[in-house]
C-alpha cells in the first residue's frame, strides 16, 4: 500500500482508485434497454409455434375433463373424499386458474394490438379503439373467473327483480355478457375480416361459449349431471384457448402489416384489378376524344351561356389536318394548345368556339356585328360574301 507524501498525493490516488471500483458495471451490454426484447418480440410470427400453443391449449382441456370424469376415482383415494383441484364445479380449481390466465394473455395481446393498430394512417375514424375496449373486457372476464363476480351479480339481480328467472338465476349475469360481448364481438369481427384465420377462430370461440351457456341454463335436458358440468366448464375453457389463439394470430397480422412483410393474393388481386381498369382508362380516353372533337360546337341562343367544357375549340378544317397529319402529327398537340386559350380567354374563347367551321380562314370577321343582325341580315351578308369571293 502506497504511503501518503507530504502534499497528500498518495491518499487521492488510492481514494480515486476506490470510486472507480465502486462505480464499475456488474451488467454487460446485453442488458441495455435497445438489446432487450420488445412486446411485439414476444408475439409469436411462426403459424408453427402459433399452433403448437394451441395444440397445448386442447391437451390441457382434455386432461382437467378427463380428471373431472375420473373424481370419483380420485376421491376414494383420498382422506376426506374430496379433491377440489381438479373439480371444475369448485371454485379455485385448476380450471379456473387455467381460464383466468388463459383470458389475461388474451388481454395483453389485444393490448398489444392496440399499441400498433393506433399508428395505422388510414384509421381516419378512430377505429383502433375498440382493441383497448377488448382488452378491458377479457381482463373483466379474467378477474370474474378467479373472483366469481358473475355469482354475485346474479344473487343480486335475482334480489331486486324478486324472481329467479330461467333457471337458477344465470339468465342475468348470461343477458349482461350477452350484450356487451355481441355488441364488441361484432364490431371485433368487422375489424378481424382482413385476417381469415383470426375471424374463424374467433367465431369458434364464440360457438364454445354458447354451447357453454345452453349447458348452463339447461335447455338440453339430455345433458345432466356430470356431462352437463363438462359440458359447461368444457366449452369455457375451449372458448378461452381459441379466444387467445384469435387475437394472437391477429397480432401477428398486425405486426407484419406494420413491418411491411405482409404480401398476400387479396393485395395483389387488388392491384391487378386497378392497374387492368387504369389501362382501360387509357384505351378509352383516345376515342372519347375524337368523339368530342367530332361532335358539333354547342352554342347559346342568347350569346351569354358559356360553351361545354369539352368542346371549347371547334374542329380543325380538313386542309389543316392533312396538312398537320404530314407534318409529322402536330395536329394532336394544336387542339390541346386552343384548349388551353380557350379556358384561358373567357368570353372571347367562347367567341372563338361559336366560329362556324368553313373550308377557308374568313379572319375579317365581324362576330359582334353579326350577333346583333337578325337571321335575314346575315343570310344577305353571308351571300354578298360568297358573290364577292374570287372564281364565281
Amino acid at each position: 500500500m502506497a504511503e501518503p507524501s507530504a502534499d497528500g498525493t498518495g491518499a487521492s490516488n488510492t481514494g480515486s482508485r476506490r470510486r472507480a471500483t465502486k462505480n464499475a458495471r456488474s451488467y454487460g451490454d446485453d442488458v441495455l434497454t435497445d438489446r432487450q426484447p420488445r412486446l411485439t418480440d414476444l408475439v409469436p410470427q411462426r403459424y408453427s409455434l402459433l399452433f403448437v400453443g394451441l395444440f397445448a391449449g386442447l391437451i390441457v382441456v382434455a386432461g382437467l375433463e378427463a380428471a373431472y370424469l375420473w373424481l370419483p376415482k380420485l376421491t376414494a383415494m383420498t382422506s376426506d373424499g374430496q379433491l377440489a383441484a381438479v373439480d371444475l364445479e369448485a371454485e379455485g380449481s385448476l380450471a379456473n386458474w387455467f381460464s383466468s390466465m388463459t383470458l389475461a394473455l388474451a388481454a395483453v395481446v389485444a393490448a398489444i394490438i392496440f399499441s400498433l393498430r393506433r399508428h395505422r394512417q388510414d384509421d381516419y375514424h378512430g377505429r383502433y379503439r375498440v382493441w383497448l375496449w377488448a382488452a378491458l373486457l377479457w381482463m373483466a372476464m379474467s378477474i370474474d373467473e378467479s373472483a366469481s363476480l358473475h355469482e354475485g351479480f346474479k344473487e343480486l339481480a335475482s334480489h331486486f327483480s324478486g324472481q329467479r328467472g330461467y333457471g337458477d338465476g344465470s339468465i342475468w349475469w348470461i343477458a349482461g355478457y350477452g350484450l356487451v360481448f355481441a355488441a364488441l364481438g361484432i364490431r371485433l369481427f368487422l375489424e378481424m375480416r382482413c385476417c381469415r384465420l383470426s375471424c374463424t377462430a374467433l367465431v369458434a370461440g364464440v360457438g364454445c361459449y354458447v354451447a357453454a351457456v345452453v349447458a348452463k341454463i339447461g335447455i338440453v335436458p339430455e345433458l345432466g349431471g356430470t356431462y352437463a358440468v363438462m359440458t359447461e366448464e368444457g366449452g369455457e375453457m375451449l372458448g378461452d384457448v381459441l379466444l387467445l389463439f384469435s387475437m394472437a394470430t391477429h397480432a401477428r397480422y398486425t405486426i407484419l402489416d406494420a413491418k411491411g412483410a405482409l404480401s398476400t393474393k387479396a393485395k395483389k388481386a387488388a392491384k391487378a384489378k386497378s392497374e387492368k381498369s387504369a389501362a382501360a382508362e387509357l384505351k378509352k380516353e383516345p376515342s372519347s376524344k375524337s368523339q368530342a372533337a367530332a361532335e358539333p360546337v354547342k352554342r347559346s341562343w342568347f350569346g351569354r351561356t358559356t360553351v361545354d367544357a369539352a368542346h371549347a375549340s371547334p374542329p380543325a378544317p380538313a386542309a389543316r389536318t392533312l396538312e398537320s397529319s404530314k407534318a409529322g402529327g402536330k395536329s394532336a398537340s394544336k387542339p390541346a394548345a386552343q384548349q388551353a386559350t380557350a379556358d384561358e380567354g373567357g368570353d372571347s374563347a367562347t367567341r372563338t368556339a361559336r366560329r362556324p367551321p368553313s373550308d377557308s380562314a374568313e379572319d375579317d370577321y365581324d362576330f359582334e356585328t353579326d350577333r346583333r343582325l337578325s337571321k335575314a341580315e346575315r343570310k344577305a351578308r353571308r351571300r354578298q360574301k360568297d358573290r364577292s369571293r374570287p372564281g364565281e
